[in-house]
This record gives structure tokens, sequence and C-alpha cells, in this order.
């Protein structure tokens, strides 16, 4: 259960990861990319690459899908992380990846942000159900398709309580003034404490069944990532 975004006027992709477990996290970095994952694990949340392409997902389970999209097909459904992280190293444009995605019909249900160099696209994931919108505007999106046509737009029936929690802090910290928005405030947006009842996006201790176990921020221009897995200590930052 994961926030991502995209900050429009100052062009950064975040995400602040959420597992059910206090996970190790760990930067992979060669000379085509860095990306990030749990150790052990074969996918990548998030990454970056040479040119400046990229993505950051968030997964949405199919109790959270419109009851229109969903199928009596026990089709096996895919997820579109293990086909990016497979294609990030040498990729130079994610229109492919866009494309690549309208031509399959059983996808896991996720919400992305693919990026590259002067374009930023929204994707929605689910099944056969594949919406695309490139992005000018701010983004931010959690564990639900809370923004779409049959989607639940509260946490009551959705069994989601701290993602709606979540979406609403960020939107409102976010984007009360768009034009102020900085690295700085988005940092400190992301790293905000939210133990002991406070509203935030860092989980430091159990809050239903989730903890925050790392945040990342991707600068587009500037081919540069901004990661933190302790929001006491903050970021560290490296250009890839």
């Amino acid at each position: 259960m994961c926030t991502i975004g995209y900050i429009a006027n100052c062009g950064l992709v975040f995400k602040n990861r959420d597992k059910s477990e206090l996970v190790e996290q760990e930067l992979i970095t060669t000379d085509s990319f860095t990306a990030l994952r749990t150790v052990g694990e074969s996918y990548y949340a998030g990454g970056i690459n040479r040119c400046g392409c990229g993505f950051v997902t968030a997964a949405v389970g199919k109790r959270l899908w419109p009851k229109e999209w969903l199928s009596a097909s026990d089709t096996e459904l895919i997820s579109p992380s293990g086909f990016m992280s497979e294609k990030l190293a040498d990729c130079q444009s994610v229109l492919p990846w866009l494309d690549h995605f309208r031509q399959c019909t059983n996808w896991q249900g996720f919400n992305l942000i693919l990026f590259e160099p002067g374009k930023v696209f929204f994707v929605l994931l689910a099944g056969a159900k594949v919406e695309i919108r490139q992005s000018t505007t701010d983004e931010i999106h959690t564990n639900h398709f809370a923004d779409f046509p049959g989607g639940h737009k509260t946490a009551e029936g959705s069994g989601s309580c701290d993602s709606f929690q979540r979406l609403n802090f960020a939107r409102e910290m976010l984007q009360k003034d768009n034009s102020s928005t900085s690295l700085d405030s988005l940092q400190e947006a992301l790293l905000t404490d939210a133990s002991g009842g406070n509203s935030g996006l860092w989980l430091t201790e159990p809050k239903g069944v989730l903890l925050t176990v790392s945040s990342i921020i991707f600068a587009i221009a500037d081919k540069r990532y901004y990661y933190s897995d302790n929001r006491v200590l903050g970021y560290r930052t490296s250009i890839c």
C-alpha cells in the first residue's frame, strides 16, 4: 500500500512505500539505472534510468475494484511491475510501455506514474480496464480508484481507511497552494509522522496493518533521486 504522486510545477515524482511488516529495502544502482525494491524481490517498486525515464507504482487489490471491472475469468492477472523492471535499463521512452499496457487484458490492479523528460503519464490498470492520461497537473494516488466512476469515494465499505486518510492528507499538504510546492515542502510532507493518531504519510507504528518502509523522490529533469528509509535521518541523494 503506497502513496504516489507527481508535482507538476517542480517536476518531481514520488512514492512512499508501505508494507505489512518492516522489511528491508535496497537501492539497486547500475551504470544504466537506479531502482528501489525489497531485499530478495525480483521486481522494482520504482526507478529511474540514465535517459530520465522511470516509474512508480501503487497496487490496488481486487476487493477495491468497481464491480463492473471484475470478470468471471480465472485468467492469471499480470503485474506491470515485472514488465517495467525488465525494461527499465534500456528504456529511451515510456511510450512503448503505454502501447503494451493497451494490448493486454488481464492486468493486476495498479495506479502508475510513468515519466520521461518532458512527459508524465498516469496509468490505471485493472483486468481489461486501462486508462492512460498525460499529466499536466498534479497527480496524487494511493491504493484505490477513487477518482474513477465506480471506485470507492470514501473509506466506508472499502476496508481501506488508512489509504483514504493518506490521500486526503497528501492532497491537502501538497495542493493547498501549488505555486509554493517545492522539494523541501514535498520532503517534509512525505516524512510527516502518522503515529499516535496523527495525520501523515509516514507510518512509524502499525496503523491497520501497514508500516512505511521507504520514500523516494525522482527529479525528472536532473535525473536525480532522493531516498529515505528512516524519516528521522531524512533523505540522501545522488544523480542516476
